[in-house]
């Protein structure tokens, strides 16, 4: 797909094929200032969230943003979770929720899920390679620790919670140490032989998961004394708890409200003391929207899980094109200038690229990432924004491809990292997160001018290729591993030109318009002469080489007696004739 910019209603396109018809779609606008940005065309978040369910340790269900068809939902094929196995795929009652079977989790382990192929019962296909995360958790409960108060004071503080006071640990299974849950003996120790009839504190933690998005209510009811947290995934717990009734009380209900996203989990911690008399403690909640309250239920409760804490970070940059061959990046990698494409520094300024066609820019991560089309931009002294139209992760390789409306041809463009890019324990990113790519179509000897010495020097490597003496990266402008005419005349199309100097963006054009399909047949009324030449000169261009490329091809199978040497010297006549007919010459 062709692109171009305009700034005023009426559009002629200037670069066509004579007798063809073009179909033409109009991709951003804003008539009311004539300044908009270039829509995208790539959905810029995954449509699916995950979630492990506290099984048996191989459930996971997955939600979408609308109602998907049970045939697409329940296709295992759809379904790729790197690590794991995809057993099984049941479609929930409501339609948008899907419960995936898979082989056991690892516990604490962040898995990705990649979804394919899922579509909606109105026929519409969620975004191609969807994904999303969910950390394996383990068996549901919270982690209880109980101890022995080392002294039989009237109220006791944190200092009891101590290691040393710690006499034993076991998952309890909720909060309720009446009948229906623990069952503690109303005077007796919760640990016979263990934990003290009296005197004694439990500090219970684990992971909350929220049902519905929206305001709770969480009640507790203790006897002595009980506070509460619960916080993000990710943050230091809060200084001052929930509820907090550190005293000795009989047995009464408090209760603090707090809001909570939907289908998330979160941190809970809840201390507990007991001095004489019986021992009791109920946490419950109310949920949005609801009167009753209930006890925080076993299946919204889960154990802690130890995760990575530290940020990912980008280990590379890279500007590439999505037209240049495999074997001109592999060239580019055995010559150290960048593996999959042009190294740019972290957070600095790239050297003077000269490619015509750079429209891709990559970034490699040290861990995977959670990372989308939104997640970076691209905006230039001479083009104030590329857009995104393409997207690409790759969690093999922990790298993300962008590919933009419009190569960067002659500009100093800012390539932009969002910090919302996380790693899969949510994580953010850390480090550079943004560096300059300087580009100049043409210019060969990289010193931000297109002039004679480019010239001369894409002509002393004409008609080599990759594994020639003479061949170079920097002269091989279309990036296909053949340095030929082609490559002259897009240098001599920007003779004389200078990069610009760094300074703002310009404003953004006032209309993207992409050329979709060759349909039919079209004049060349409105065509200026100057690009007529050009259509004329990449024609003959074409011609030459083929007939350069059948001399010299016959010159290596001994069939002709015209030599290499002067195959080239005719190329060269044959150049400069190009260019003077195109109204080129220098």
């Amino acid at each position: 797909m062709l692109h171009a910019t305009v700034t005023a209603p009426t559009f002629t396109d200037q670069i066509v094929d004579t007798n063809v018809t073009y179909t033409y779609e109009i991709a951003a606008v804003n008539p009311s200032n004539m300044e908009s940005t270039p829509s995208t065309a790539v959905s810029a978040r995954v449509l699916v969230v995950a979630s492990a369910l506290p099984r048996d340790g191989s459930t996971v269900r997955l939600r979408f943003n609308s109602v998907v068809a049970v045939a697409s939902a329940e296709n295992l094929a759809n379904y790729t979770v790197p690590g794991l196995d995809v057993l099984d795929a049941s479609l929930e009652a409501g339609g948008n929720s899907v419960l995936l079977t898979t082989s056991p989790h690892t516990i604490g382990q962040p898995y990705r899920i990649v979804v394919n192929g899922v579509t909606s019962t109105t026929g519409t296909l969620i975004q191609p390679d969807s994904q999303t995360v969910f950390v394996a958790g383990l068996a549901p409960g919270l982690y209880a620790e109980y101890f022995n108060d080392p002294v039989t004071s009237a109220q006791p503080n944190t200092d009891s919670l101590l290691p040393e006071n710690l006499v034993a640990t076991r998952v309890d299974p909720r909060i309720d140490t009446g009948p229906s849950g623990m069952n503690w003996p109303a005077t007796g120790s919760p640990i016979p032989d263990t934990v003290h009839n009296d005197y004694f504190s439990v500090r219970w933690t684990g992971r909350l998961g929220s049902l519905a998005a929206g305001e709770y209510r969480i009640s507790i009811q203790a006897s002595d004394g009980i506070r509460v947290w619960i916080w993000p995934l990710g943050e230091s717990r809060p200084q001052t708890p929930l509820i907090d009734r550190w005293m000795n009380s009989s047995f009464n209900t408090f209760t603090a409200p707090t809001t909570l996203a939907g289908d998330t989990s979160y941190n809970l911690q809840v201390e507990y003391y007991e001095t004489t008399g019986s021992a009791s403690a109920f946490v419950r909640w109310t949920l949005p929207g609801q009167v009753s309250s209930a006890v925080i239920p076993t299946s919204q409760l889960s154990l802690p899980v130890d995760l990575e804490t530290s940020a990912p970070q980008v280990t590379d940059v890279f500007g590439a094109s999505a037209h240049w061959t495999p074997a001109f990046i592999d060239h580019l990698r055995t010559q150290g200038l960048g593996d999959g494409g042009v190294a740019v520094p972290l957070g600095g300024t790239s050297s003077v690229l000269p490619w015509s066609n750079l429209n891709q820019i990559r970034v490699r991560f040290d861990s995977d990432v959670i990372v989308g089309a939104d997640d970076l931009t691209v905006g230039g002294v001479n083009v104030a924004s590329y857009g995104i139209v393409g997207f690409d992760y790759d969690y093999a390789t922990l790298t993300a491809t962008w590919t933009l409306a419009e190569p960067i041809a002659f500009d100093r463009a800012t390539v932009a990292l969002a910090p919302t890019v996380t790693d899969l324990a949510y994580n953010s990113i850390a480090g550079p997160l943004s560096s300059v790519v300087r580009v100049a179509t043409g210019d060969v000897t990289g010193d931000g001018t297109i002039d004679l010495a480019d010239r001369t020097s894409g002509l002393a490597a004409q008609f080599t290729s990759i594994g020639h003496a003479n061949y170079l990266a920097s002269r091989d402008l279309t990036g296909d591993g053949v340095i030929n005419l082609s490559d002259l005349v897009i240098l001599q199309q920007r003779f004389g030109e200078t990069l610009p100097a760094a300074g703002p963006s310009a404003a953004a054009s006032a209309v993207l318009v992409h050329r979709v399909v060759a349909d039919a047949e079209r004049t060349t009324s409105a065509r200026p002469i100057r690009a007529s030449r050009v259509a004329t000169a990449q024609r003959a261009v074409a011609a030459i080489d083929r007939t350069i490329g059948q001399e010299t091809n016959a010159v290596a199978e001994g069939t002709s007696k015209l030599t290499a040497h002067r195959a080239r010297r005719i190329a060269r006549a044959a150049v400069d004739a190009v260019w003077d007919g195109a109204g080129f010459g220098a």
